[in-house]
């Protein structure tokens, strides 16, 4: 039996911010909290909660995809040694949205598992990738979702599917992206983030051949945008096997609003003052 390749993880990184105004630099170096470095209080940037998340799944290599003014992004990681890691960054080519942002980084991931997420998303347990990468190896699954109880409010896709008894884990039965405007329940969920396997890389290039000749046809200045969600809910529809594992005492937040931004401070594992600091 050949051993598993390492899992590579994947920051799609090449929004606009609008939400937020005018920054300074790049939204996903926003700080939030602070980390401990050689003993010394340091800024710690949004998308750094995510870069630990996959170094504690056991992530080695990393890809950011970036639009052209967002280098100050690779400016502040570099290579990654610093963090014992290997970041390599791609630029988006087409604008249609985050599942081809993401389909940048294709020809360079090969027959490895993936690990998909979002760095202005904060998310809590702080190993919830680690679980959700342990699942995925454990099953049958092409993609396995991370679940999280949410509301219309927290505008995220919804996700449903019987969970097997007694366990935290099932198989998504329903997706349905933000963009629907699905109807939520007082137990609905949302998915946070996504791992796969290679067959659904391959599934990724394949739709996206049907979303850009789509695209293709709108009328100048109206192309659309899809979320990573439309091609989750394609694969669904044609056969694919989605899983998922919940976090019912999981919590999140997309700090890229500003109301919600004012909200990290109290974020589990978000340190805001200089006292003592947890190392990363």
């Amino acid at each position: 039996m050949s051993t598993p390749q390492a899992p590579i993880a994947l920051i799609p990184a090449a929004g606009r911010a609008t939400r937020l105004g005018e920054l300074p630099c790049s939204k996903e170096l926003l700080p939030i909290g602070y980390f401990d470095a050689d003993g010394r209080a340091r800024p710690k940037p949004v998308s750094r909660y995510l870069v630990d998340q996959f170094r504690r799944a056991g992530c080695q290599r990393m890809f950011f995809v970036l639009r052209p003014e967002k280098w100050d992004i690779a400016r502040y990681y570099g290579c990654g040694r610093q963090l014992g890691l290997d970041i390599g960054y791609l630029m988006m080519h087409e604008p249609y949205g985050p599942p081809f942002t993401v389909a940048q980084a294709l020809p360079f991931i090969g027959e490895a598992p993936v690990l998909l997420g979002f760095p202005d998303i904060l998310l809590d347990p702080p190993d919830a990738f680690a679980q959700a990468l342990d699942a995925l190896l454990a099953s049958e699954a092409d993609v396995m979702l991370a679940s999280y109880p949410a509301t219309a409010a927290d505008a995220c896709d919804l996700v449903a599917g019987p969970l097997r008894e007694g366990q935290r884990q099932g198989v998504v039965s329903r997706l349905e992206p933000k963009e629907t405007q699905p109807v939520w329940e007082p137990d609905s969920h949302a998915w946070l983030f996504a791992l796969w396997r290679p067959r659904f890389s391959h599934y990724l290039g394949q739709a996206l051949e049907t979303l850009r000749a789509q695209a293709r046809r709108a009328p100048p200045g109206n192309e659309p945008e899809w979320p990573v969600g439309t091609v989750i809910a394609m694969a669904l529809a044609d056969g694919l096997r989605i899983e998922r594992l919940h976090f019912p005492r999981g919590r999140f937040l997309d700090v890229g609003a500003p109301e919600r931004l004012a909200r990290a401070g109290d974020f589990p594992g978000v340190w805001n003052g200089l006292g003592p600091v947890p190392s990363t």
